[in-house]
């Protein structure tokens, strides 16, 4: 459901646990202004699941992005974030 609408989202939240779902959407987020991830059950860096979010989120930019939340996050992760605003 959120990959159908990617393109037209403006706000996103994903918690307790972001990664239970595929981040393949993300390079689509291109209207994103509010995104909140918090990962409360704390995954390991090193996981399968990061690395596929690594590979996602190094291909979105988040122009218009005007409030970033995260919580519970491998530095990579939210490098990335930081990295595409």
């Amino acid at each position: 459901m959120i990959e159908g609408k990617a393109s037209t989202l403006k706000k996103l939240t994903i918690k307790p646990i972001i990664t239970s779902i595929s981040p393949k959407f993300f390079p689509s987020l291109t209207k994103l202004q509010y995104l909140v991830l918090n990962n409360d059950d704390g995954e390991l860096e090193e996981s399968e699941y990061w690395k596929e979010w690594r590979f996602y989120l190094s291909m979105a930019v988040f122009k218009d992005l005007q409030y970033l939340e995260t919580s519970y996050l491998p530095c990579s992760i939210e490098y990335l974030l930081i990295k595409h605003l």
